[in-house]
């Protein structure tokens, strides 16, 4: 596991890249999944969306967290929910 070095600081906004294993391209369709996966993190975590940008590997993110400590867990939270249902997307 990378031992990353985040900065949390409170009122701040934080840009991010996600990148696909491998760097598979797989996001642009199934679309669909992955905007499913941001509704369902904003259930469990209140941020704003700022800014965002799909690319069929990866997406750029701008986010402001309420809770500043939180935006690993953002990120974490619509990477699990896209991996969990991303096969029953596929094999369709």
């Amino acid at each position: 596991m990378a031992n990353y070095k985040r900065i949390f600081m409170d009122g701040y906004s934080y840009f991010l890249t996600v990148v696909t294993h491998q760097r598979n391209p797989i996001l642009i369709e199934n679309i669909d999944l992955l905007r499913e996966s941001f509704r369902v993190s904003k259930t469990k975590y209140s941020y704003k969306i700022e800014a965002i940008v799909i690319l069929p590997d990866h997406f750029h993110l701008i986010i402001t967290p309420d809770v500043f400590t939180e935006y690993p867990k953002i990120i974490r939270a619509i990477k699990y929910h896209f991996s969990k249902y991303i096969g029953s997307c596929i094999s369709k």
